[in-house]
């Protein structure tokens, strides 16, 4: 079972593109990836250009295949090319060659009902040069709107150690 999320930039005129990314969305996945490895907004510009995402990693990469193995119990394993992509992301366009999808919403509430029909439990958003997360049904991050990564982690993790 995977985590889905959106993953979007906000363009000057208040328009969203995003893409959708399958794996790892929760806070301590794509959260955490988007902020300490996705400040640079060129790097989110080449990570959006690349469509919807299987996985998030901490490098754009290069093309490979969308089969390639990564982990030792899987058949073809090459433990030095899994070390060479292991952190790199994983396209459907770019890597499996299906159609390129990027997201263009005219507005908040629009890239909110994206996220919504393609089930994201976390919605992210690069503003201003800040990442932030919308909270989802059973999570509610401050005023239920969008909210800073950083402190909708801190938030979890406080909540975990309360625990």
């Amino acid at each position: 079972m995977s985590t889905r999320s959106r993953i979007g930039i906000q363009d000057a005129d208040g328009s969203i593109r995003s893409v959708y990314c399958h794996s790892d969305g929760y806070l301590s996945g794509v959260g955490d990836t988007l902020i300490n490895h996705y400040a640079d907004p060129e790097k989110v510009e080449a990570l959006i250009a690349l469509g919807d995402l299987s996985c998030l990693g901490e490098e754009i990469g290069e093309a490979h295949d969308f089969d390639e193995p990564r982990w030792g119990f899987q058949q073809g394993y090459n433990a030095e090319r899994a070390a060479q992509i292991k952190n790199w992301t994983v396209s459907y366009h770019r890597d499996r060659k299906e159609p390129l999808r990027i997201e263009k919403s005219p507005t908040e509430a629009d890239y909110l009902k994206a996220a919504e029909a393609s089930w994201g439990e976390y919605v992210y958003l690069l503003r201003d040069g800040q990442w932030l997360v919308h909270s989802y049904p059973g999570r509610e991050y401050g005023n239920g709107g969008f909210q800073p990564v950083v402190d909708a982690i801190a938030a979890e993790n406080e909540a975990d150690e309360a625990a």
